[in-house]
């Protein structure tokens, strides 16, 4: 029997998941991925520093909502021998009994999911803990006014027309000032009330200050899978990329096959059906006819391969101007022991990342890699803090286009003033440029579902993922939305409504 062809643009997290899941559950697929870049993993790679390794960013593991995702992550890479910090049920069943961090090299390991916010040259607790020392850093008068601000939207909730609102009427206006505005808007590129609420659908979902107090103060556990009150996360021993590492042997042994240095040029569409497939393999131009067509590459990119007599121009042009936000990684490792001097050396001592709520500050976030997995340094890094600074950023900014050298002045400067430069200053560094990091959510974004109702009408087309959606989502939703093009694909079904994500 003839075998039906799935095409699958893109080998990120989404692209791997819907090629996993049609090889394992059918043999009637012949499946195909290709992939521009040298290496899998899409915007989760992990990438080589010296003879350290580091992450596209900060990326964990958690038990997700979507059960079929944590059978896949979790059956791939369990996770380690060790009692989990909150003790919930589900997590037992993950765990594989006699694998730990010494005696197992594919295991997640178990981290305290610790961060701090810095903001007016101090730094706190996140989440917020009601204790002494929140008290003497922030003042009465502040947490008195965080109080008032959060009774009077109990009283009269705003219009959730933007962001702003959104975040006000679940945390009243003070507190989002002090904790949610610099930061959302370095990643954003504008301020919140100029951006759709969509983006805090997806990134803080529905938490207030009401049940952050509840998980935190009162230790009340009803909020699941709320990335912003985890209290642990999942990480592999050896970095990231780990996971799709695994995806990508179980795919080549189940007869898939994974075309990378490899990209779409044009699909040609006749009365709504693939006729063919322009690629570039490797430098060399190629066609191929498919059944099926999975993209997880950024919607605003994709839907301009598409060559159709009856293409609506003034979607494609919606399509075109969907704005994303850039993404610049700067790695830098520092000596231990000069470091140890500092006095915020504890902050770095004790977290995962620090969030930067300051406007004087460009970037907006600092991973700590020696605590996520110490096995990613090598023995001279051990000696070493490593630390990742994200600047979020659009390419064409002045900013985005600057010189390594350049770029390194500014984050001297930065370092400086966040008292986190130590005498002998950096040993070493390495800047990585990510281009459609994050979806934006403002500009043409609130034509996305025209988008998504003229791509539908293509019945052999799925979009998936973060970009291939124009969603900013974690790992596990973009991974749900592959297993879910996959099941469609198998079951035939005619309705999309189960993989886009609103």
């Amino acid at each position: 029997m003839k075998k039906e062809k799935v095409l699958i643009l893109g080998a990120g997290p989404a692209g791997l998941a819907a090629a996993y899941q049609l090889l394992k559950t059918s043999k009637k697929y012949e499946v195909i991925i290709l992939e521009k870049e040298k290496q899998i993993g899409g915007l989760c790679k992990t990438i080589p520093f010296k003879k350290n390794y580091v992450d596209y960013g900060v990326h964990f593991y958690r038990i997700s909502e979507y059960e079929e995702v944590n059978k896949l992550i979790y059956q791939l890479l369990p996770i380690e021998d060790k009692k989990p910090l909150d003790n919930k049920k589900e997590i037992n069943q993950y765990i594989r009994v006699g694998k730990n961090r010494f005696n197992s090299h594919d295991i997640m390991l178990i981290n305290q999911a610790s961060s701090n916010i810095y903001f007016n040259h101090q730094f706190y607790e996140y989440p917020i803990k009601m204790n002494i020392d929140t008290i003497h850093k922030m003042g009465i008068f502040n947490l008195f006014l965080i109080g008032c601000s959060y009774l009077k939207v109990l009283v009269h909730k705003k219009k959730e027309t933007n962001l702003e609102n959104y975040y006000i009427n679940r945390y009243g206006k003070k507190f989002y000032e002090i904790f949610f505005l610099e930061y959302t808007k370095k990643v954003c590129g504008l301020h919140p009330k100029d951006i759709d609420i969509d983006w805090g659908k997806q990134r803080i979902r529905e938490t207030s200050l009401m049940n952050l107090l509840k998980e935190k103060l009162f230790k009340k556990k009803k909020i699941n899978h709320e990335p912003s009150l985890i209290e642990e996360y999942y990480y592999p021993k050896y970095g990231c990329k780990e996971v799709y590492q695994k995806m990508k042997e179980q795919i080549i042994e189940l007869g898939g096959e994974i075309v990378t240095n490899s990209y779409v040029k044009n699909i040609k569409i006749e009365n709504n059906q693939i006729k063919n497939i322009e690629y570039n393999e490797n430098g060399q131009k190629k066609n191929m006819k498919t059944d099926y067509l999975i993209s997880s590459i950024p919607l605003k990119e994709f839907v301009t391969l598409l060559e159709d007599n009856q293409k609506d121009e003034k979607i494609i042009k919606y399509a075109k101007e969907l704005p994303f936000r850039d993404l610049m990684l700067v790695h830098l490792t520092f000596s231990k022991k000069q470091f140890m001097k500092l006095g915020a050396f504890r902050t770095i001592q004790q977290n995962s990342w620090v969030f930067i709520q300051d406007p004087k500050i460009q970037f907006g976030r600092i991973k700590i890699a020696n605590n996520w997995s110490s096995y990613m340094l090598d023995q001279e890094g051990k000696n070493q803090i490593l630390l990742t600074l994200e600047y979020c950023c659009d390419r064409k900014s002045p900013f985005f286009k600057l010189k390594n050298d350049e770029v390194m002045k500014e984050v001297k400067r930065e370092l400086k003033q966040l008292k986190l430069m130590p005498n002998k200053g950096i040993i070493d560094y390495k800047i990585n440029r990510v281009k459609n990091a994050y979806p934006a959510y403002y500009g043409t974004y609130e034509k996305r579902k025209e988008i998504i109702e003229y791509l539908n009408r293509y019945h052999q087309i799925y979009c998936i993922g973060r970009g291939g959606q124009h969603q900013y989502i974690d790992m596990d939703k973009a991974m749900y939305t592959g297993l879910k093009a996959s099941d469609s694909i198998i079951k035939s079904k005619k309705s999309k409504k189960d993989i886009w994500l609103s």
